[in-house]
């Protein structure tokens, strides 16, 4: 009896390791695709407008 449930905690534990390690992963996956937007794109600076003073 006990051994079932012995198995039954290892594999539920398993399972939350391999949920754990696929979280990890998408996060870092996530990380670089933000750090590559941001390495694309220059930050954006307020540009004056034109027609500003030239009234």
């Amino acid at each position: 009896m006990w051994v079932q449930m012995l198995q039954q905690q290892q594999a539920m534990h398993l399972q939350y390791q391999e949920q754990q390690a696929h979280a990890e992963r998408h996060h870092r996956e996530m990380m670089q695709v933000l750090q590559q937007q941001r390495a694309e794109q220059p930050p954006v600076q307020p540009q004056p407008q034109p027609n500003q003073g030239a009234q």
